[in-house]
């Protein structure tokens, strides 16, 4: 959080902040967060009616007398947490796990702990000379599968996950291999520049960017159909989503630092147009938050986190690294956190996903070796029931 400034005559508060009736600068995400920052009020007054970003945890319903009330979307239960009586969405079933790209290990360990009590478990073989993994994501079910391209082979290949015990209480991390657990399937060859990956749950569809050709593709996971949805125009396309409820891939396209921006179309390549441009160098990683129903990006260059709606509305900065704090590379969204990992560094961190007062990063792990790419994983976030939309 900035420091307050008290200004004295003249104004001195940068253009990132608020200046208070009472001469004292705060930073503008303070702003009707219906706290008095000002210690005047100043700061609570005129304010919009209705909802913001960051006043509800999942889903804000809008009053006719302009108030509001917040929900959970279906499979999640609303819990307090502090003594503002902040409320967030926490996801009913098994505790959710998160899968690492470190390198040439895909690694399992558990978002909730840190550093070696974190349970990791190395998914793929420890001496892995050909892999070298970009990108991954996971398709969640009685026996999961993890899918990553493979930078080394040129290929999008994909493993069964290691079942863990995640439901109740227990976090000891003990694990049961099925019998395909650390095989390892290729589904696509001969790709330029694999890039980003990522899973659609409800059709079983794996879609994916070659940055070499230009082009993203969508091939079933069993590998047996495979598509070129996108073929032209694209500039230099870097990381993928899907969102099946809404029934559209977004991506991201640095455009060789002539035209950065975010892209939106169907599943199937159609209705293709800009979701959001400007003020943006380098957009990296994707994520979406589906009950909340937004997206979050990063950018390496301006050393940011970003969001908007799926619609590409209401765009607000989550962080905004300092020059002496480490780069954001990738990430992922789940309950009311951020998992972000860093360049260079190589660590994971979680953090509030709205910024604002609770942007501090908590670290959860490092490594000697590039952290790809996260993906947390758990029931809730791949629900079918609410993904039937299109």
């Amino acid at each position: 959080m900035e420091p307050m400034i008290v200004a004295t005559g003249q104004r001195l508060c940068r253009p990132s902040q608020f200046e208070c009736k009472n001469g004292r600068c705060i930073s503008k995400q303070l702003v009707c967060d219906g706290y008095d920052d000002c210690t005047d009020n100043s700061d609570e007054q005129d304010c919009h009616i209705g909802c913001r970003f960051g006043q509800c945890s999942q889903i804000c319903n809008v009053k006719k007398n302009g108030t509001h009330t917040c929900a959970c979307a279906e499979g999640y239960t609303l819990h307090s947490w502090s003594q503002k009586n902040q409320k967030s969405c926490f996801a009913d079933g098994n505790l959710a796990y998160m899968i690492l790209a470190n390198d040439n290990h895909l690694r399992k360990l558990s978002p909730y702990k840190h550093g070696n009590s974190a349970g990791i478990l190395t998914l793929t073989e420890e001496d892995a000379p050909k892999v070298l993994i970009e990108s991954a994501d996971v398709l969640y079910g009685e026996n999961p599968q993890a899918f990553w391209t493979n930078r080394h082979q040129k290929t999008l290949v994909t493993m069964s996950v290691p079942t863990t015990d995640e439901s109740g209480s227990n976090r000891s991390g003990r694990t049961a291999r099925d019998a395909n657990a650390g095989y390892i399937r290729t589904l696509i060859e001969g790709l330029k520049n694999p890039k980003g990956v990522a899973v659609d749950w409800v059709t079983k569809t794996v879609y994916y960017i070659d940055a070499g050709t230009s082009t993203i593709s969508a091939v079933t996971t069993d590998g047996k159909k495979r598509v070129t949805l996108i073929g032209t125009g694209l500039g230099h396309p870097f990381d993928i989503v899907v969102d099946p409820a809404s029934g559209q891939i977004f991506w991201t396209d640095n455009g060789g630092l002539i035209n950065p921006r975010i892209e939106v179309a169907r599943m199937n390549g159609s209705y293709r147009r800009d979701l959001v441009g400007g003020a943006m160098v380098w957009p990296t990683g994707l994520a979406i938050d589906y009950p909340a129903r937004r997206l979050y990006w990063t950018d390496t260059k301006t050393k940011t986190i970003e969001t908007v709606r799926l619609d590409g509305s209401d765009r607000n900065i989550v962080k905004k690294f300092g020059h002496d704090e480490e780069i954001p590379y990738k990430l992922d969204v789940f309950e009311d956190l951020l998992y972000v990992t860093t360049l260079h560094t190589n660590t994971i961190y979680r953090m509030s996903k709205f910024g604002g007062r609770q942007n501090n990063l908590v670290k959860i792990t490092q490594y000697p070796l590039k952290l790809s790419d996260v993906v947390l994983v758990q029931e809730k976030k791949q629900d079918t029931s609410r993904h039937l939309l299109h």
